[in-house]
């Protein structure tokens, strides 16, 4: 594990970036008519709570004030604005020069967003390719091995970390996901 200190403003902002490229949607353009038949919007909508009041709390400490509201889907609660200034706020945040903190935080949002631990692998699921190199990418700076996994999948392909149980427990000290360290690999 890293035992450097951690600059948290970076790490909040890698977090803000990795969860809204995951699992949130954001729109900042506007067709050039004299309607604005496009809204911007900024939004992450999720089942897990505590993830959301994370997110919430790191919007909070970058002075984004957004309040957690109900989702159409019954289980889900979201995040959401549509005021211009916040969204540009968010953007801003996304588009820092990616620190160790940032990539840190990047990894622990996407995982957040779309990963799971189950048995022996640990991955993070996306479509977009690029997206799925750049977790490569940032996670090898902490000594983390991911490789791209083609395979159907409702949740798309997907990045999985190489290596033991002792690896899988090792990223989640690192990362400081909020999600849970499966029971198999607490031991």
């Amino acid at each position: 594990m890293n035992k450097t200190k951690i600059e948290w403003a970076d790490y909040e902002a890698g977090y803000i970036t990795g969860i809204t490229l995951g699992d949130g949607t954001m729109r900042r353009t506007k067709k050039s008519t004299p309607y604005d038949t496009v809204q911007r919007y900024w939004r992450v909508a999720l089942k897990n709570t505590a993830i959301l009041e994370r997110l919430r709390v790191y919007l909070e400490h970058h002075n984004i004030h957004i309040e957690p509201r109900r989702f159409s889907t019954p289980s889900m609660r979201k995040l959401e604005t549509r005021q211009y200034g916040r969204i540009e706020q968010i953007h801003t945040l996304m588009h820092r020069r990616p620190s160790l903190d940032f990539k840190r935080g990047f990894i622990s949002g996407i995982y957040d967003a779309e990963g799971n631990c189950y048995l022996r692998n640990l991955r993070i699921y996306n479509y977009d390719r690029s997206l799925l190199n750049k977790i490569i990418r940032y996670a090898k700076c902490f000594g983390f091995d991911f490789y791209i996994e083609d395979y159907p999948s409702k949740k798309g392909n997907g990045v999985r970390l190489r290596g033991d149980r002792a690896i899988r427990k090792s990223f989640f000290e690192v990362f400081m996901p909020i999600k849970e360290i499966p029971c198999n690999i607490q031991k």
